[in-house]
């Protein structure tokens, strides 16, 4: 039998989906790109599978392994998508979402914005009992406030439930049975316990984690049998990974079981790379940065090695789980600019995604984006661009940035593109200087290393505006992070 010779590593993005194969006969490493289908991100991937199949000569049964980055969770977090859950916990804590740390970032604020709260108070019940920190049993766990608490949680309509006990962690006996009384009662439900998610210290971080990954597994367990189905459909064998935050991987069963892992696991991959390939050159210090579609990546490979911390931040939400060091913003190539209320210009957050994209792309945009200016300024060529598979529509770009920015501010047209590509690059730029000044660095010490589909078009520009000399643009920049550890 042949050997099966290919592997495979998709990223998915908000706008494309990025694909690099090696073929392990000869070592040869081949990249293609096809438009993400957000509605199915998994037609997406297969179409891109297919597609490369198609252009570089081999059948889905030489596809030996297929490493797979997904941003299914992150999404589904930022747009709120997520179902309705309970949380159980110790009588008494019930709040301890709310409470969290009393941590105000904007402390001269005189409203501020209250915090995220996944679960609201209705969904959240208490049980009598109490774990000592050192697992002590100091209050022996009720059996009437149990089945209590399971009516309340049947009747709330809930289709996940965290379970997190105070000092769960020390002694997950409790839990353990709230969790096997809870599923012989509701057999259907999604339970996550925070013993298992996040057996640490610190009960407000635990009990977020907890409801989010609760939250998170009927999405991601959706998304991988989807993906499953359709990928045996298809024909291919090949065993199916995920990426996960820290940069490791797992398997498509352990992901639906802790869905909360794969919070970041689309940049991971970018990191790892940016960490191998800094390696490679001989640059200890590098800032790596992946400009895509939706959004853009920052992340610090300090003395050759990048920052793995054991807590993150996921839109206001404490997640304690490790995961690679990086900051996020919304600025790229579908950035959407604008004119708010006074006349000034914005550039994002607000992304046109991959539907209907930007209005280059001929699917119904309407607002100027970030890719449109750079077409409109000669950056883009409208025939080539996508290997020549995706004619860009430069008249549709030019009526838009004349319609929504140029003639309102009274400017020319190249005079208002430059002027959108001046606040991406101080975005940009920005983001930068936080994620380094954070830690008294300094940017001059820095290599800027630049990836992602629309990171070439503005490294320079960036780099130029901190102050730093070195920019390394790596062997194809736009699908550098799908295969991740693969690229050192």
């Amino acid at each position: 039998m042949q050997a099966k010779r290919i592997r495979i590593a998709v990223d998915i993005g908000g706008t494309f989906t990025d694909l690099e194969c090696v073929d392990e006969a000869d070592g040869t490493t081949q990249s293609f790109k096809s438009p993400t289908t957000p509605d199915d991100p998994s037609l997406g991937l297969m179409n891109a599978i297919k597609g490369a199949a198609a252009r570089f000569g081999f059948a889905l049964s030489d596809v030996g392994l297929l490493m797979h980055g997904t941003t299914i969770a992150t999404n589904a977090v930022l747009t709120r998508n997520l179902p309705d859950g309970a949380l159980i916990t110790t009588a008494g804590f019930e709040d301890v979402l709310e409470i969290g740390r009393h941590a105000r970032k904007e402390i001269y604020r005189l409203k501020p914005e209250p915090p995220a709260v996944l679960v609201p108070r209705r969904r959240r019940f208490g049980v009598v009992e109490r774990i000592g920190p050192a697992g002590e049993v100091l209050t022996h766990l009720d059996a009437a406030s149990v089945e209590a608490a399971i009516d309340r949680v049947a009747a709330s309509g809930a289709s996940v439930c965290a379970i997190a006990l105070l000092n769960g962690f020390t002694n997950p006996a409790h839990e353990i049975a709230i969790r096997d009384r809870l599923l012989a009662r509701l057999p259907g439900l999604a339970v996550s316990c925070s013993h298992e998610v996040s057996p640490e210290i610190r009960e407000f971080e635990r009990t977020s984690t907890t409801v989010l990954n609760a939250l998170l597994i009927p999405v991601v367990r959706r998304y991988i049998d989807a993906l499953l189905a359709r990928i045996a459909a298809e024909g291919l064998t090949a065993p199916l990974y995920l990426v996960q935050s820290n940069g490791g991987a797992t398997t498509p069963r352990a992901a639906g079981e802790a869905p909360v892992k794969l919070l970041l696991s689309g940049p991971s991959g970018g990191v790892l790379a940016a960490e191998g390939v800094a390696r490679q050159l001989g640059f200890p210090n590098v800032v790596g940065v992946d400009m895509g579609g939706t959004s853009y990546d920052v992340a610090i490979i300090r003395e050759g090695r990048r920052a793995v911390v054991a807590q993150g931040d996921i839109d206001g939400l404490p997640v304690r789980v490790p995961m690679v060091d990086m900051r996020t913003i919304g600025a790229g190539g579908g950035s959407i600019a604008s004119l708010d209320a006074s006349g000034r210009l914005q550039v994002g957050p607000r992304s046109a995604g991959a539907r209907p994209g930007p209005v280059c792309y001929g699917r119904g945009g309407t607002e100027p984006t970030v890719t449109d200016v750079n077409l409109i300024l000669g950056r883009l060529d409208p025939v080539t661009f996508l290997g020549g598979e995706f004619a860009l529509d430069l008249d549709g770009a030019r009526a838009a940035l004349d319609t929504r920015i140029a003639g309102p501010l009274g400017l020319d047209r190249d005079r208002a593109a430059a002027g959108i590509l001046a606040v991406v690059v101080a975005k940009l730029a920005g983001a930068i200087k936080l994620s380094l000044f954070e830690r008294g660095l300094d940017p001059r010490d820095f290599a800027l290393m630049s990836f992602g589909g629309a990171g070439g078009l503005h490294a320079v520009e960036v780099a130029e505006e901190l102050g730093m000399t070195t920019v390394i643009f790596p062997k194809d920049p736009s699908t550098f992070s799908a295969p991740g550890p693969a690229r050192g």
